[in-house]
């Protein structure tokens, strides 16, 4: 239901709750205007470039937060083009996992366990061996 004030001798009518309106000078109304309008979802059509390349409106871009060199999963669903923003595996992640797999291949590993408190016991005996180990080299 839209609302109607004063504001500065102009008539403005606006379309919220009149408990809000009362609380808004014009200038707030302008950006609240902005910003409603910069949440359109309505679809933008884009051109296929040569080299198979798609230009992501600007809008939506930030939107979604993409940044330049962002990765975007590309499927086929009932004959539409469908792109998800995906993270992939932070490389120092990567690594670690790597290291693990390769104390795994190596022998370095400890278990299987029955129960998690005969894991928890075991770390703490590695731990306690590693530790005298560093106060022996000192």
């Amino acid at each position: 239901m839209p609302s109607t004030f004063e504001w500065h001798h102009h008539r403005v009518e606006v379309r919220m709750p009149t408990r809000f309106v009362q609380k808004c000078t014009l200038s707030t109304l302008v950006v609240i205007y902005k910003y409603m309008a910069t949440q359109s979802t309505a679809p933008t059509t884009v051109k296929l470039g040569v080299s198979r390349q798609v230009v992501i409106p600007k809008k939506l871009h930030d939107r979604l937060g993409l940044k330049p060199g962002d990765y975007l999963e590309v499927e086929e669903q009932q004959g539409r083009v469908v792109m998800t923003p995906k993270k992939l595996i932070d490389s120092s992640v990567h690594a670690a996992f790597r290291e693990s797999m390769e104390d795994f291949k190596s022998g370095r590993y400890s278990g299987p366990f029955d129960t998690a408190e005969q894991a928890t016991a075991s770390l703490h005996k590695i731990a306690g061996e590693r530790r005298a180990k560093q106060a022996s080299r000192r």
